[in-house]
């Protein structure tokens, strides 16, 4: 009998988290570079930058997982394609340089979809253990 409450007492504990918050949103902060031509991602997870560097990624894996665009219209951002750039890791940052530099005065969005890792041993329990999520953080930068 009480294998079934354990049961019940793990199943209600993990249908009790909310799912969708990434963890985060308030940690992570976006800086422009001091001459303007990068955006520096801060206080991403130790874990996270490892698991971005131990592999050499393609472009389209990195927008996969952070994206930068032109801020438009909230109807059409959706259509939006992410802007064209170079990303590195740099002292525990992630750095974005775009192509094409950055225009003064104007709008962009940073869409980063990844949250941090937990341990705890009921997040092991889920069927999806990740890294990343779909609901992105979103950021509007002014340059």
């Amino acid at each position: 009998m009480w294998k079934y409450n354990l049961v019940i007492i793990l199943f209600l504990a993990v249908a009790c988290q909310n799912n969708s918050s990434n963890l985060l949103a308030n940690k992570i902060e976006i800086i422009v570079s001091k001459d303007s031509s990068a955006l520096i991602l801060k206080n991403i997870d130790e874990y996270i930058i490892k698991e971005l560097a131990a592999d050499t990624l393609s472009t389209a894996q990195w927008q996969s997982n952070i994206a930068v665009y032109k801020k438009v219209e909230e109807d059409l951002q959706d259509l939006e394609n992410p802007l064209a750039g170079k990303y590195a890791i740099v002292k525990n940052n992630i750095v974005f340089r775009p192509s094409q530099p950055f225009k003064k005065a104007e709008y962009y969005l940073v869409a980063i979809y990844m949250q941090k890792p937990d341990d705890n041993l009921l997040n092991h329990l889920k069927g999806t253990k990740s890294l990343f999520n779909n609901q992105p953080i979103q950021k509007t930068i002014k340059f």
